[in-house]
């Protein structure tokens, strides 16, 4: 039996996603596809569109056999992280091989990159404490745009742990990662549909966008985000996974705002991310 891994969140699940399984089913001819999906919220903190139950019922629409989640500590973390323990879950799963959406399309860029960055690991970890951010610092070392820089953490992961995988890659087509407007009649960004939902009934299955009605609002959740914040002390906060240097006093400033996209611009700066701060 053949079985393929990919790793997911669909954010939402769109046209592009459909196009990702059909060309696996054609080029890898799986018996089976597992998906690792992330929870209710993604790697970069953002609150999903629709929540992991109605992403696991689209996904299995998708042609996806088997749905297993990626819990939230790993899968709303670094790319490492959710990496590595993406990758781990899959060989538990006994997958033969992994196929992920590259804007390169060339699996020998991450074994390139895995040579350029071998031993940097202190002078990446220096300059970050300096201040810079990951992409930035790997930007300097080998460029890598979004989806390569995961697929070379899941390239990392699997040469470093010996697991029985192997990683193929597929064009990225018709629109990239970061997109924010649609450049196509087909397939638009995840990033382009959740800027306007407008866009779900033309760039979505119709099992997702008849789901409009279940879609979640991430400023609904500022209320009680605000709530916990002003009723929690600052020593009960520092002990926040990544709240550091003091930042939890910043965090009580959320008592003069009332939108959550407002407080976190506040609180972003060039080492605190938009996506660290999520």
């Amino acid at each position: 039996m053949k079985i393929v891994g990919i790793i997911v969140e669909y954010n939402p699940l769109h046209n592009g996603h459909v196009f990702h399984v059909n060309q696996i089913k054609k080029l890898a001819n799986p018996d089976l596809i597992i998906a690792i999906m992330s929870s209710s919220f993604t790697m970069r903190g953002d609150l999903s569109l629709f929540n992991k139950f109605e992403k696991t019922k689209q996904a299995l629409q998708n042609s996806v056999d088997i749905v297993v989640e990626l819990p939230l500590a790993l899968c709303c973390n670094k790319a490492d992280i959710f990496a590595l323990n993406a990758c781990k879950i899959l060989n538990l799963l006994k997958v033969d091989e992994i196929w992920i959406g590259s804007e390169n399309n060339d699996e020998n860029i991450f074994k390139m990159a895995y040579n350029s960055f071998y031993d940097k690991d202190k002078y990446i970890k220096e300059q970050m404490a300096k201040g810079r951010s990951y992409k930035e610092i790997t930007d300097e070392i080998f460029p890598l745009k979004s989806n390569d820089l995961l697929g070379y953490c899941y390239y990392k992961a699997i040469v470093e742990n010996n697991l029985n995988i192997s990683l193929h890659t597929l064009q990225r087509c018709s629109s990239n990662y970061l997109d924010k407007l649609p450049t196509d009649d087909k397939i638009a960004s995840a990033l382009a549909i959740r800027n306007n939902l407008n866009l779900l009934d033309k760039y979505t299955p119709s099992y997702v966008s008849n789901d409009k009605d279940k879609i979640y609002d991430e400023e609904k959740l500022f209320i009680y985000l605000k709530y916990k914040i002003i009723t929690t002390s600052n020593n009960e906060l520092k002990q926040i996974y990544f709240v550091d240097e003091g930042i939890e006093y910043k965090l009580k400033s959320i008592i003069s705002f009332n939108s959550y996209e407002e407080f976190i611009n506040y609180l972003a700066t060039k080492r605190y991310t938009k996506t660290r701060i999520k």
